[in-house]
């Protein structure tokens, strides 16, 4: 059985795709946030209490239990300055492809989205069993260059990109607030590896242009989680009482 703890919002759409992150399974308890009690006919606020955080805990490298809101304080700290980033390193490593993030895709789980990728690149199935195993995301990526292409891989493959892109950040929370806290600042995928088509390379030999289609892709991603809303912030009761 589920925990009932888990945001209300965040699980009901897990629930719609079947899909559950690891990261979800315990709630924080510790901050304190409004539950607003609402008249169900009107809508109107008639009760403002008080109850336990529920957003979800997520464990750091070094083995720390940190609730998203911290995380959330943490980066709106280092990034209030900010107006472009234009590499996927450091505090910005979370939008790198290379990152963990234990992703469900078509039947099969991945470590890194990197992997996941990599894997629709072919349509044998033990070649994508292989490389959703490999151990890192760059033995993933050396292994997907390997693989025979499917037909048309070429003109499919943003559109695969895109859907993995929004698999990463519904099927982890924690990468999906910390993606929020950008707002409107530019996203660009600056490489030193002549990626000049999902990224921008800035080495000797490429001229500094790129399309930059996963920094695009993600900027739409971001764009669509902060139109669907998903705020619990504050979680609304409706009222027991009939008017």
């Amino acid at each position: 059985m589920e925990d009932s703890s888990l945001p209300l919002i965040q699980d009901a759409r897990r629930r719609r795709r079947g899909v559950l992150a690891d990261s979800e399974e315990v709630s924080c308890g510790v901050h304190i946030v409004q539950a607003r009690r609402r008249d169900r006919s009107s809508a109107q606020v008639k009760e403002v209490q008080l109850l336990r955080c529920r957003r979800p805990l997520v464990r750091g490298r070094d083995g720390t239990a940190l609730c998203s809101r911290d995380v959330e304080a943490r980066a709106v700290e280092a990034w209030e300055v900010t107006t472009k980033i234009d590499s996927f390193r450091g505090d910005f490593a979370f939008l790198s492809n290379f990152y963990p993030s234990s992703m469900w895709y078509d039947g099969r789980r991945y470590k890194t989205l990197e992997a996941a990728y990599q894997a629709q690149k072919t349509l044998d199935p033990v070649a994508r069993e292989t490389i959703a195993q490999a151990k890192s995301p760059l033995l993933a990526k050396k292994l997907g260059y390997a693989v025979k292409l499917r037909g048309g891989w070429d003109s499919m493959r943003v559109n695969v990109m895109g859907e993995l892109v929004r698999e990463k950040f519904l099927q982890n929370p924690l990468l999906r607030e910390m993606l929020l806290v950008t707002e409107e600042v530019d996203l660009e995928e600056g490489n030193d590896w002549c990626d000049n088509y999902f990224g921008v390379c800035r080495c000797p030999k490429c001229p500094g242009s790129g399309e930059n289609w996963l920094g695009r892709i993600l900027m739409v991603v971001r764009a669509e989680a902060r139109a669907e809303g998903a705020n619990d912030d504050a979680l609304v009761v409706p009222s027991t009482h009939e008017p």
